[in-house]
């Protein structure tokens, strides 16, 4: 995995639906935030070699575990922890927040390439596709 901190980084990304996604991320932190953005934000890409258990253990995020039981990813009684979980053009976003304050981590997960097949499999079982404008609360789930 990948952490990205700033546009230009973002900008030297092959994939370009995952470009876009973050180039803009990037220009609505820069409206919204008069600080840096990676002191609220952390942008995290997953790649080649990534599992649920090793971006858990990287980043804070609970994937494969829950952080209010025991269940764990692919059990009846497993609750996934983020805050949304989006399915964009060629990539899946999955925002978790650590605080009140809306600071958090952003996990994008390429859709294409040679990504993990169960962190694919965990982005289509969670992730909604914007409809309409992309506004929250308009989402669908993906089938």
């Amino acid at each position: 995995m990948r952490r990205l901190t700033d546009v230009t980084e973002v900008e030297r990304l092959d994939n370009p639906d995952v470009r876009a996604l973050l180039r803009k991320r990037f220009q609505q932190l820069a409206a919204d935030l008069p600080c840096v953005p990676d002191a609220v934000v952390s942008f995290v890409l997953v790649e080649t070699g990534d599992t649920l258990d090793s971006i858990e253990a990287d980043t804070g995020c609970w994937l494969r575990t829950n952080p209010f039981d025991d269940a764990v990813y692919g059990q009846p009684d497993y609750a996934a922890s983020f805050e949304v979980a989006e399915a964009h053009p060629g990539c899946f976003e999955l925002v978790f927040l650590v605080s009140d304050e809306g600071d958090g981590t952003v996990l994008i997960v390429p859709s294409t390439g040679s990504i993990d097949a169960e962190i694919l499999r965990y982005c289509r079982e969670f992730a909604s596709k914007p409809v309409g404008n992309g506004q929250e609360g308009q989402h669908v789930p993906l089938a």
